[in-house]
């Protein structure tokens, strides 16, 4: 009974804090700012906070803290550089390192959650995080194709300004990640369509086998208590 009272107790303040305001910037802040409520400001605070936060989760090891925070640097700065200056090097720029930033971030959770030992809150809640940045990669990805080729993605009811692309990037992201499509956006290019498939496949995979490596990471630790 103390060893499963021990393993709800595990947690992680970083890894809590970044599931809390990646749930908060996707279903509360974006469809807020989608509907006038909210600002491009702060969309770019709370981004700034999941940056932060997300330094914070994977400070357990030097190494991947070092690469983690130098990419945030570079993306802080030039996300808060947008807000004076829209140079296309510069929306380029930041959203690249906005990408690499993601894609770091998603790996060492990942690595993070699914290391040898029993499965605990931790490792739920780890799941869910990667999940969510997923979404939020593809979004920025989509972003970035949308601003290298406009044609790349066919809009039913385009954006009411540039401020609004990245929610609704985000909004096309997780209909395509969980597959539910209601065909309102539409990649047009093969670079766009390839994305799409791509995510669409991580949609459908990584809940499977992330199920069934904690279930067999279950399995070991009960049979070796």
């Amino acid at each position: 009974m103390n060893k499963w009272i021990n393993l709800l107790l595990q947690k992680d303040e970083g890894l809590q804090i970044l599931l809390f305001l990646l749930v908060a910037i996707i279903f509360l802040v974006y469809p807020l700012q989608a509907n006038g409520f909210t600002n491009l400001v702060l969309v770019k605070v709370f981004f700034s906070l999941i940056t932060v936060s997300g330094i914070w989760a994977v400070s357990g090891n030097k190494r991947h803290l070092v690469l983690v925070a130098v990419v945030s640097v570079l993306n802080l700065i030039f996300l808060w550089y947008r807000t004076v200056s829209h140079e296309p090097w510069v929306i380029v720029s930041s959203l690249i390192f906005t990408v690499l930033f993601e894609g770091l971030l998603i790996l060492f959770v990942l690595l993070r959650t699914l290391a040898p030992g029993p499965v605990s809150l931790f490792r739920v809640q780890g799941s869910v995080v990667v999940y969510l940045l997923i979404g939020i990669l593809f979004s920025s990805v989509y972003m970035l194709l949308y601003v290298l080729e406009p044609a790349s993605f066919n809009f039913s009811k385009p954006p009411a300004n540039v401020d609004l692309f990245q929610a609704t990037f985000t909004y096309f992201s997780f209909i395509t990640l969980t597959t539910i499509g209601y065909g309102d956006i539409q990649p047009t290019l093969p670079l766009s369509q390839s994305a799409a498939m791509m995510e669409g496949l991580i949609g459908q995979l990584f809940p499977a086998i992330l199920i069934a490596r904690l279930v067999s990471q279950s399995i070991q630790e009960n049979h070796k208590s």
